[in-house]
């Protein structure tokens, strides 16, 4: 199955064309990279996926839906995240509260209940942290998941 699917892509910025008509297919369970010089495009292509560009051609779709031009935080509610090249981590804070950091967009409970502590933000939490242990054994760094990061 193909996860993602880009058709005929493009963008110009005034008069000068960044990217045209890309195509790719990224199949399910697949790692693609796409590779090239600097000043090729490839950022330009990312921002336009990841939504933070509307593409002025083509398509893009996740799963078989079309996500053409949808922003960000519309496409990480679809499963769809993007990661920059300057990450960074956040200084006074465990590698395991590091990890558990991206699980804030699949968490269900609300505003009230996380200033108050309530039983869903302490059973999200306890999810997360769950997924973020795992993560962090998959990757080689279970044994660092309590040592601060700072």
């Amino acid at each position: 199955m193909t996860l993602l699917k880009v058709r005929g892509l493009g963008i110009d910025f005034g008069g000068i064309t960044a990217v045209d008509a890309v195509d790719l297919d990224v199949p399910q369970g697949h790692i693609v990279s796409i590779i090239g010089p600097n000043g090729a495009g490839k950022t330009t292509l990312f921002n336009m996926i990841s939504g933070l560009y509307r593409p002025d051609r083509g398509q893009v779709a996740l799963g078989g839906v079309d996500i053409t031009g949808l922003r960000p935080d519309r496409l990480c509610a679809l499963g769809m995240a993007r990661s920059f090249q300057n990450l960074q981590v956040f200084s006074g804070m465990t590698c395991r509260e590091n990890a558990m950091v991206g699980a804030h967009r699949r968490q269900q409970a609300g505003l009230i209940s996380d200033l108050f502590h309530l039983g869903s933000t302490r059973q999200d939490n306890h999810a997360a942290g769950e997924i973020a242990d795992e993560l962090l054994q998959f990757v080689g760094l279970g044994e660092l998941r309590d040592h601060d990061v700072s």
